[in-house]
């Protein structure tokens, strides 16, 4: 009987583990499907506005958004805005995401313009990227990866490793796009450890604030930041 109810409770924990599983499988299988297979095929059509700028959001809401908050209502259990932290602590979070942001600037600027010696010059940035790598990249990225992965991993094994994965998960997402476009080995692996990196201050952000509004914002600003500059 005791050896039964062990079974159970083991499957139990198993479900969500292996449905995780299944989530992140599915997420980065949709990413390289997108950028290998639909969105080139699919190119001609998506130069035409506004369905070139609509599609990218609309895709991320079917492969990431929607999957993370059916994964955390039937396999959690729980309410999916309570779980992703996005009613708890929102004003400490945009605090911390704000503070946050800005040192991002003072680094960005100081690094670019003051040990690089590049010339001042800013990017004016298109509706499309306005719309998705600025307002809703937050949203996308920091939902199912910060939101979830992260916060899974976390609780199976304990903050650092679970970091750590996750920031490797995040990455491999962006290897992908990179690949595709054509980066240098060395672009890709100064690339991979800024992501990595990112990923590792995001999951320390969302761990002591408990609120992933920071991690939103300061998503958003850093893409705003790295496309203008």
């Amino acid at each position: 009987m005791k050896n039964e109810t062990q079974m159970l409770l083991t499957k139990k924990k198993a479900a969500p583990v292996s449905w995780l599983v299944v989530y992140i499988v599915f997420v980065c299988a949709a990413s390289g499907l997108n950028v290998l297979v639909i969105g080139p095929h699919l190119a001609p059509l998506l130069a035409h506005q506004p369905l070139g700028i609509l599609f990218d959001p609309l895709w991320q809401f079917c492969v990431r958004i929607l999957p993370a908050l059916l994964y955390i209502r039937y396999v959690e259990h729980q309410p999916p805005l309570v779980y992703l932290k996005l009613k708890t602590r929102v004003g400490w979070g945009v605090l911390w995401g704000g503070v946050l942001s800005v040192l991002a600037l003072g680094v960005m600027v100081s690094t670019k313009y003051l040990l690089l010696h590049q010339p001042f010059q800013t990017h004016t940035l298109t509706p499309d990227e306005l719309l998705n790598q600025v307002l809703l990249i937050g949203f996308t990225e920091e939902i199912p990866f910060r939101g979830l992965v992260f916060q899974k991993l976390q609780e199976l094994l304990g903050f650092w490793l679970g970091a750590v994965l996750a920031g490797l998960i995040f990455v491999e997402l962006h290897l992908v796009f990179w690949i595709a476009g054509g980066r240098s080995p060395l672009d890709l692996l100064s690339g991979g450890l800024t992501v990595f990196l990112f990923a590792l201050i995001s999951c320390t952000l969302l761990s002591l604030t408990r609120s992933l509004w920071g991690c939103i914002l300061l998503h958003s600003t850093y893409n705003f930041l790295s496309i203008v500059f």
